[in-house]
């Protein structure tokens, strides 16, 4: 769709994206060319609240804040925040170009070093291995003998 003019300015087609466990909303939008990812933001906004796009919203959530449309409205951080391009971190005034999706990144809630500790943790604890010992405690016969 790059290049197509609408009014005499050229468009765009471009996609914004949230995900969270509570809520998931996905919209592609036309844009003109030179669009930052912040006029994406504004736009996807404006296409929430109209009614379009794609969009999910937990059972719970929507009966707390009384509708699907409000549930979203009220957790997509529509200022602020962190930003990425098919998953790579870019700044809200970036332009964008042709077929760009931009997504809010949300903080990790763990960090990803820490979980797979945890998980190789657990793991030793359960099944016997070279890293631990199967007659006992000290690796040796139980002392009968």
């Amino acid at each position: 769709m790059n290049g197509v003019s609408q009014g005499g300015a050229a468009i765009m087609s471009v996609a914004f994206a949230y995900a969270s466990p509570q809520v998931q909303y996905w919209v592609e939008l036309p844009l003109p060319v030179g669009a930052t990812a912040a006029a994406l933001r504004k736009a996807a906004r404006e296409a929430l609240e109209a009614g379009q796009g794609t969009l999910q919203v937990t059972a719970a959530a929507a009966q707390t804040a009384g509708s699907e449309r409000a549930a979203a409205l009220a957790e997509i951080p529509w200022q602020g925040g962190e930003c990425g391009n098919f998953g790579q971190p870019i700044d809200w005034q970036r332009p964008l170009q042709e077929g760009d999706r931009v997504e809010i990144l949300r903080p990790l809630q763990v960090d990803p070093r820490v979980s797979r500790r945890n998980r190789v943790a657990a793991a030793r604890r359960k099944a016997p291995g070279p890293w631990r010992p199967v007659g006992g405690p000290d690796g040796g016969s139980s002392g009968a003998g």
